[in-house]
């Protein structure tokens, strides 16, 4: 089964930058893998797909023998990024002939474009695509992380400098102020 390779599209998925959105990013990659996908016995792949309760999944693919696999796509910088694996995309997941399986991607543009939201638990964020990718998955519950794909596609620019920082949860001190947390040793 071919494989979807960020480098096969970087260039392409480039254009789509922080002035772009979740939808059009997920767009470009389908029409990029259109071809490929009949390769695998996918019947469509379809944008936007009206699910239960009046939501949509980003990409909802298809097969013909009837079974379907809900796809949630978002930016690296989305404020919901950390909890969308294991709440949005488990409503679709959820739906008859997803069998509970679905796939999380996500766009890493680098923390130099925009930087990533805090973590929930205060710790480090990431610094590149592969950190993400690890962490989004270590978060995860392991029955989750049976049932769900984490893909990672790195459209970061390479010549970036690497320096920005992702966001730091913020503590509140005895007085009520807000301290940024100290960094986890590595």
């Amino acid at each position: 089964m071919p494989t979807l390779v960020a480098a096969d599209i970087d260039r392409r998925v480039k254009v789509i930058d922080g002035e772009g959105n979740d939808d059009r990013s997920i767009e470009r990659v389908s029409d990029l893998r259109r071809d490929r996908l009949k390769n695998c016995k996918i019947a469509a792949a379809l944008p936007e797909a009206r699910r239960a309760e009046e939501t949509r999944a980003d990409v909802l693919v298809l097969t013909g023998a009837g079974r379907n696999l809900p796809v949630e796509a978002k930016r690296h910088f989305h404020p919901d990024i950390w909890g969308a694996a294991a709440t949005q995309l488990q409503g679709y997941a959820a739906a008859p002939g997803a069998d509970g399986l679905g796939v999380y991607l996500v766009f890493w543009f680098g923390n130099d474009a925009f930087p990533t939201p805090a973590r929930p638990d205060g710790n480090a964020g990431p610094t590149t695509g592969a950190e993400m990718e690890a962490m989004l998955v270590g978060d995860m519950p392991a029955d989750l992380r049976a049932r769900t794909d984490v893909i990672v596609f790195d459209v970061s620019d390479p010549s970036a400098s690497g320096v920005k920082k992702p966001r730091r949860k913020k503590a509140a001190t005895d007085s009520g102020a807000s301290v940024s947390k100290p960094r986890a040793a590595k």
